[in-house]
């Protein structure tokens, strides 16, 4: 029946004119229109609902896991706090061994030996002997000659470099006359006897033993640089034992003996009756200097172990190495 009802519907609306069709027509389009959009509109909120419930479903979910996950992570805090206080001593024990890495030296690098030459050593131990013969320590003697003391009177008035006005100087000194001549020549007396009171004074204030290493240092210069370096006199120096021969001979000898071809024929006879000598006669002389030779060698021993001691702190180690290397070649 219904659809008898919708077919004559149908047909009246056919017989209509378009215009009256149209306007029957567009209420219901409005509807229709109307009834899309709210569908649409009724998808569309159903849509956004369902996606707000997945969100707090999802939200709901991821909140009510913490839970679980706090008391899971409140356990693992619990087992880690303890695991924690673990690596802070194995912490504080690496920072200990990386302050002991610091605190370690760089091993010094070896210094390669310089290899001398042998005029560097010959000049090094000549200068260690010049050192140890207090040379450049002796007091500055006056004068002790007329000559002497007018070249210092002159040059302490004029001045200036002595050198170039050595011919000017001896011309004027020939023209000195005799009054000035026997002022120059008691001055150089009186210089000489100051002197002495200069060098005694100057030997007192060293120790023995040091004059005794400048004496012998004095001896191995000349031996050295073939020159003539005085000794330095000395009272409490121990005085060197006196050969056997030399005994024989002192004993032998006359006083008063001046002439000089008698102090060699004398000489000539001594040797010969020395040759004569057996065992036993010479044994007297041998022993006495066997004796004074111990005794000397002790006292020099001693001297020689001060000094050695004096001029290890004073010395420059290389200077000190090259004289003692000496002292040994040359008692070998």
């Amino acid at each position: 029946m219904l659809v008898s009802l919708g077919r004559a519907s149908a047909r009246r609306a056919a017989a209509l004119p378009p215009r009256r069709l149209a306007a029957a027509l567009l209420p219901r389009a409005d509807m229709v229109v109307s009834m899309r959009v709210s569908a649409w509109a009724r998808s569309f909120a159903a849509a956004a609902a369902t996606t707000t419930k997945k969100k707090t479903k999802a939200v709901t979910g991821g909140r009510a896991k913490p839970k679980a996950v706090a008391a899971k992570g409140a356990g693992a805090k619990k087992s880690t706090s303890k695991d924690v206080k673990k690596p802070k001593k194995k912490a504080a024990a690496s920072a200990g061994a990386k302050k002991k890495k610091v605190a370690r030296k760089a091993p010094k690098k070896k210094k390669k030996a310089v290899r001398l030459t042998a005029e560097e050593k010959k000049a090094m131990v000549v200068r260690a002997l010049r050192k140890h013969s207090l040379l450049a320590e002796e007091p500055k003697l006056l004068p002790t000659n007329p000559w002497s003391q007018y070249i210092a009177e002159t040059m302490k008035t004029t001045g200036g470099d002595f050198s170039g006005r050595v011919k000017e100087v001896r011309e004027s000194y020939g023209r000195l006359g005799q009054t000035e001549m026997d002022r120059l020549s008691k001055q150089a007396t009186v210089n000489r006897e100051a002197n002495k009171e200069l060098v005694k004074k100057w030997i007192a204030s060293q120790p023995p033993e040091l004059i005794f290493e400048a004496n012998d240092c004095r001896r191995r210069l000349a031996h050295t640089l073939k020159r003539r370096f005085a000794p330095i006199p000395d009272d409490r120096l121990p005085k060197r034992p006196i050969p056997s021969y030399l005994r024989f001979v002192a004993a032998k000898s006359e006083p008063g003996i001046t002439n000089r071809s008698e102090f060699a024929s004398q000489s000539r006879n001594f040797a010969q009756a020395w040759k004569g000598l057996n065992a036993a006669g010479k044994k007297p002389f041998e022993d006495a200097y066997q004796a004074e030779a111990e005794k000397y060698k002790v006292i020099a021993a001693d001297h020689r172990r001060k000094a050695r001691a004096y001029w290890q702190t004073r010395d420059d180690p290389r200077l000190f190495q090259a004289k003692s290397a000496l002292t040994r070649a040359l008692r070998a």
